[in-house]
């Protein structure tokens, strides 16, 4: 297979390559819900399972600045994973570009069309449509240059699928890995 190399510094090198998204909520002290669209989560501990998600800590330009969803998790310590399907590009496209930073009236769930489900253990709501919801108290922040790396513990899980015996995490990748292979992202 023939491969082009890129270096750091040159055009075409990019700092971050697509993972298996997911979308972030959150909900500030007055109980506003956010969603942030991240690029990257992850399990960071099996027993008890922990996931880790990046969130922008610090205004650097356009493109890179504090997540309110940052502002969100650091209030409430409670956030949630939520695992989208293809059939959700446009809404996690719209939610990963628009801040409630900058506007704090936008409501994101009413306009991307998505909607608010009941969680179990936290106070950020779920989104209905995603096939994978999972809740999570806030472990650890840890901070990077531009970037916090933000751990929180599973306490619930909601998942679309009904087929997996093993304990946890195991069905959460299962799932997120079914999300991703049959509806592979572009």
């Amino acid at each position: 297979m023939e491969k082009i190399s890129v270096i750091k510094g040159q055009k075409g090198f990019s700092e971050f390559y697509p993972g298996s998204i997911a979308m972030v909520t959150a909900v500030d002290l007055e109980g506003r819900a956010d969603i942030c669209t991240v690029g990257v989560w992850t399990l960071v501990n099996g027993k008890p399972p922990m996931y880790g998600i990046p969130l922008c800590n610090k205004d650097i330009d356009k493109r890179f600045f504090k997540r309110y969803t940052l502002t969100c998790i650091e209030q409430i310590k409670e956030f949630v994973i939520n695992i989208p399907d293809l059939d959700l590009r446009r809404a996690w496209s719209k939610c990963g570009s628009i801040s409630l930073r900058h506007d704090k009236s936008i409501d994101k769930f009413k306009l991307c069309g998505l909607g608010k489900g009941n969680p179990a253990k936290v106070k950020p709501p779920l989104i209905e449509q995603c096939p994978v919801n999972i809740e999570c108290r806030l472990i650890k922040i840890v901070t990077f240059s531009c970037h916090d790396w933000v751990v929180g513990e599973a306490v619930a899980v909601h998942r679309a699928f009904n087929d997996v015996d093993e304990p946890m995490p195991i069905p959460v990748l299962k799932m997120a890995n079914a999300c991703a292979g049959k509806k592979r992202l572009v």
